[in-house]
């Protein structure tokens, strides 16, 4: 006896399913909670973070993120952590470019400019 053949709605269902469950939907696996990583973009221009005439301003992102220092002035400028749970440095200071950093640690990290100093330029960078 010939195996009946499946109906396009059939199909269609099996399809909708098995894409569903490449992409987490709707299986055990799937954390409602769970967030994908977000990149935030912080400018670095002269003497500030953030924006012009921002005093210490203050960024938050979650655990995971990256955050990517921008440089949008004309003197050279570095990111350094003074205090927190991880250390980082965007190395040399520089006039242009990009540096970009995932932060994996849950804390309050305060960052600064060490050409210009924290008393100068610093921020602080809050991980949830």
């Amino acid at each position: 006896m010939p195996k009946p053949r499946p109906t396009r709605l059939a199909l269609l269902a099996g399809a909708t399913l098995a894409a569903g469950a490449a992409v987490g939907v709707g299986s055990a696996s799937s954390s409602p909670t769970a967030q994908s990583a977000a990149t935030r973009t912080v400018n670095v221009g002269d003497i500030y973070f953030v924006r012009s005439g921002a005093r210490n301003p203050t960024v938050n992102v979650r655990r995971n993120d990256t955050v990517r220092f921008r440089w949008v002035g004309d003197l050279p400028h570095n990111v350094r952590v003074q205090r927190g749970p991880e250390r980082f440095s965007s190395g040399q200071p520089k006039t242009s470019g990009t540096y970009s950093r995932r932060v994996r640690r849950a804390g309050t990290y305060r960052l600064f400019c060490q050409v210009h100093g924290a008393g100068q330029q610093s921020m602080t960078l809050r991980v949830r």
